[in-house]
């Protein structure tokens, strides 16, 4: 599947991140996203939040849809519309396509495509749930033409998803431009994750409970400054540390018990003016370390991202961690047990684990999509 190069998605992940901070960039970000995907007549993207009872919706940032078709959208189809109805339950994080959950000959029918969706010649949308809570849903849904080529785009999409969702939450938690000093330090104890943000010489500006339970567990030290106490991350976040803003990195750091954990780092401009109360004066890493998606789906894109597999490995990997085992993945894939059983010894090296168990469980603790 053809992707972005590293350079072109490194720096939208960092866009995203940029938008955690200052929701008011989504439209900016969200209209590069059209024209590095370069989907010809797919210049539509949203990131839109709908409730269904009773109907409502609120658009967070907007591409290729002016202000009228917003207002009209809002007024007319927002919570009550066949993609909503049939995108909105969709597990968090995957990439789902809307002809693979409805039939066109249905959506030409409908008063959405009649009255609203044929004005943009938009027959298909391909659509990320983000996050869900008191009874909203917040997507990100691009759309256009139904007969388009988007194997790269959703490519695109499955590395970008699950950045996608922890720029949403930390941009929940952190309740830019309006929270004050110490409702931030509140929300931020309440992250899922341990959250560290740092200056570019790594001191700490700002962490939550989380990170210091895991300082206490050797995983990092935050005295005189963070340092992972496994030199591989280290390494990396030195290099990220260096990197020009916006960049980003995705990499495991192993505790001393054996345990490996997920982190997702970003490089973002250095934070010159007093945001939140000045919880975020001189931040430039915004470090996430753990994570848990025991009720997402494990996708294959996001194991090669992690563990450096082979898209066999990482298809065999994701299916085991979802309940299948290795006998219906090998009658399925057409090859033999004793070829399965070799592909999943290189899996167990690879990501350092020695049964099917411990597999699993290593794989289900990661932010994946």
């Amino acid at each position: 599947m053809d992707r972005a190069n590293d350079a072109e998605l490194s720096d939208l992940v960092g866009r995203i991140y940029e938008c955690a901070l200052s929701p008011e960039r989504w439209d900016e970000t969200l209209a590069t996203f059209v024209e590095r995907f370069d989907t010809p007549g797919w210049n539509v993207a949203m990131l839109l939040e709908s409730r269904q009872s009773p109907p409502a919706g609120r658009f967070l940032g907007v591409a290729g849809l002016d202000h009228e078709a917003r207002e009209f959208y809002l007024a007319h189809f927002a919570g009550r519309n066949p993609w909503t109805s049939r995108i909105g339950p969709s597990p968090l994080g995957m990439v789902v396509d809307s002809d693979d959950l409805m039939t066109r000959t249905e959506l030409l029918e409908s008063a959405f495509y009649k009255d609203f969706l044929y004005r943009w010649k938009m027959q298909r949308a391909v659509a990320i749930i983000v996050e869900r809570r008191a009874g909203k849903a917040l997507g990100f849904i691009m759309a256009g033409p139904g007969d388009a080529d988007l194997d790269r785009l959703k490519g695109n999409l499955c590395h970008l998803a699950p950045h996608l969702e922890r720029a949403v939450a930390i941009s929940q938690v952190l309740g830019v431009l309006r929270l004050r000093l110490q409702a931030a330090e509140t929300a931020l104890d309440n992250a899922p994750d341990a959250m560290v943000m740092l200056t570019p010489s790594l001191d700490v500006v700002s962490s939550n409970h989380k990170a210091h339970a895991l300082a206490a567990q050797n995983a990092f030290s935050m005295a005189g400054g963070f340092k992972f106490f496994d030199a591989k991350a280290q390494i990396r976040l030195l290099a990220l540390a260096r990197a020009a803003a916006p960049a980003s990195a995705t990499f495991l750091t192993a505790l001393p018990d054996g345990r490996m954990l997920p982190v997702q780092a970003a490089r973002i401009p250095t934070q010159a003016a007093a945001v939140i109360g000045g919880t975020m004066l001189g931040a430039a890493l915004m470090i996430s370390v753990g994570g848990n998606a025991r009720d997402r789906p494990i996708g294959p894109e996001a194991l090669v991202t992690w563990f450096g597999l082979t898209p066999a490995e990482a298809n065999l990997t994701a299916a085991l961690a979802g309940g299948t085992t290795l006998k219906e993945h090998a009658t399925g894939r057409g090859v033999s047990i004793n070829a399965a059983r070799f592909l999943l010894k290189g899996i167990y090296r690879k990501i350092g684990v020695a049964s099917q168990a411990q597999l699993i469980a290593q794989v289900r603790g990661l932010p994946l999509h």
